[in-house]
């Protein structure tokens, strides 16, 4: 039942399309992959989804209870620190465009799975859309 919350409360949340500007406070705009991975990491295996959402997507459509539920449901779901992030899934596409699923865990049992779509452009690198979830069904579905 609660990953299916989780499915659906990050499958609705997260559906969003990062802002065509530049500049590193924009969200899912990063310098390069590189810093891109280097921010991102530390907020996923943290479960700071209350940073990383802003970070990353455009949260404008959400309010703040929605995403301190959502980081909630998270911490509940995963109560051991995610020690390890692999790349689990790479599909490079055309012209500066790929996605990956990233692979966040415990050791253990517990995994985190973050889809991306980017778009890695001249100057910049540009998040398009992210899904975040504790069930690697609906990510590879989409894949």
């Amino acid at each position: 039942m609660l990953r299916r919350l989780i499915t659906a409360a990050a499958l609705a949340l997260l559906a969003t399309q990062a802002s065509a500007q530049t500049g590193l406070a924009t969200p899912g705009v990063f310098e390069n992959y590189n810093a891109m991975r280097a921010e991102v990491d530390p907020l996923v295996s943290d479960l700071r989804i209350q940073t990383l959402l802003p970070r990353i997507a455009d949260t404008s459509q959400m309010d703040t209870g929605e995403i301190m539920a959502l980081e909630i449901q998270m911490r509940n779901a995963l109560r051991d620190p995610l020690t390890e992030v692999e790349v689990m899934m790479l599909s490079p596409l055309e012209n500066g465009f790929r996605r990956e699923i990233l692979a966040y865990h415990d050791g253990g049992t517990g995994y985190l799975y973050l889809l991306l779509m980017i778009h890695e452009r001249e100057d910049d690198l540009v998040v398009l859309h992210m899904l975040m979830n504790t069930s690697l069904a609906p990510l590879l579905s989409l894949f």
